[in-house]
């Protein structure tokens, strides 16, 4: 709330003291700022400015999440995948695709495509990059997909790191064994080291 208070003054005041000044400088800029958070319900809660929110809500534009975006998700989902190399997804790729509920939004897709375009000649499934997929969900905690969307469930924390190291020795260093004694996959368990 403090850091709000100083931006909404140079806001108000079109002018900024630099670090270690005492004179003040003249600015003149167009603010566009983007948020994953609803900020109305962060005023009611008393976590954000209500003055700074109407300074800032000159012209919002609402974007929905990728998960509600279905009528348009195949075809984003084939551009996307064609500028990874010059093909087509099958439809049974697609349509997985689509029943993932993406909390990262285009960005995770992106990502995921990706890591499906280097790995699939190698002989991963998509489904198995998908039931990988993690996120920092809630309290620091790296989780796996929290919906229940299309068969997607939530799967325990990802072990601390001493019973990751104490599995390690215990197999001789063979992450395949260890990660099947820790009840993780071997690509969790290389994200994890």
């Amino acid at each position: 709330l403090e850091s709000q208070t100083r931006f909404l003054r140079i806001l108000q005041e079109r002018a900024v003291t630099p670090l270690g000044s005492q004179s003040t400088i003249s600015v003149d800029f167009r603010l566009v700022c983007a948020t994953h958070r609803n900020l109305e319900q962060a005023v009611r809660a008393g976590l954000f400015r209500e003055d700074l929110y109407f300074r800032l809500n000159v012209f919002p534009v609402r974007l929905p999440p990728l998960r509600h975006r279905q009528s348009e998700f195949a075809s984003l989902v084939q551009e996307l995948w064609h500028e990874l190399g010059n093909s087509f997804l099958v439809e049974i790729d697609v349509n997985e695709l689509a029943s993932f509920p993406w909390p990262g939004n285009v960005r995770q897709l992106k990502n995921v495509l990706c890591r499906y375009r280097l790995l699939e000649p190698y002989g991963t499934k998509l489904s198995m990059i998908l039931a990988e997929e993690t996120w920092n969900f809630k309290m620091g905690k790296v989780t796996s997909v929290c919906e229940q969307n299309g068969g997607y469930k939530i799967r325990s924390n990802a072990p601390c790191w001493d019973k990751i190291v104490t599995a390690l020795e215990a197999h001789q260093y063979n992450k395949t064994h260890a990660a099947q004694s820790l009840g993780i996959s071997r690509g969790c368990l290389c994200y994890q080291l």
